[in-house]
């Protein structure tokens, strides 16, 4: 689903545990290190979580894992740029 399609609520940034997610891919020179960023769209406060692989599985594993600890209402939606590594 489009960005443009998300609830309107959420474009407000009134109503807390709304996230923005990214996957952050550094040099190959660097070696193979990603890490997926989550970002609470009210407060800013963000999450970092490295992952061992780009594919999806582990990308949305470690998504779980991360914000599966946070009460209900501080994670509402996620919204994810096109990349492969949300597609599940």
């Amino acid at each position: 689903m489009s960005i443009k399609n998300r609830p309107e609520v959420i474009g407000t940034r009134e109503e807390f545990g709304h996230w923005e997610g990214d996957l952050i891919q550094f040099r190959k020179e660097l070696g193979h290190a990603n890490v997926t960023s989550l970002v609470e769209r009210v407060s800013r406060f963000t999450v970092l979580l490295e992952n061992a692989d780009r594919k999806s599985k582990p990308v949305m594993e470690g998504i779980i894992a991360g914000l599966s600890p946070l009460p209900f209402h501080a994670r509402r939606s996620i919204t994810f740029d096109r990349g492969f590594e949300f597609t599940a």
